[in-house]
């Protein structure tokens, strides 16, 4: 009986902290095997901004331009 709540607790703890992992990278959107902590570097981040910027402008200047 012990036996059978250690091994229940081990494997939900083994979950939860698997879970949390697969979790925060989700979240970040970074490949779901990949290190949480790690900050992406700077040019990633203006890579990431900057395309969003560039798609953004893009449908503003569609939605102003008038359709034939």
């Amino acid at each position: 009986m012990v036996n059978n709540i250690k091994s229940l607790g081990i494997g939900l703890l083994t979950g939860v902290l698997i879970g949390l992992w697969l979790g925060v990278n989700i979240g970040k959107d970074q490949p779901v095997f990949s290190n949480p902590f790690s900050n992406p570097s700077l040019q990633q981040k203006f890579l990431d901004k900057s395309g969003d910027f560039l798609e953004k402008s893009g449908q503003a200047i569609k939605n102003k331009v008038p359709q034939p």
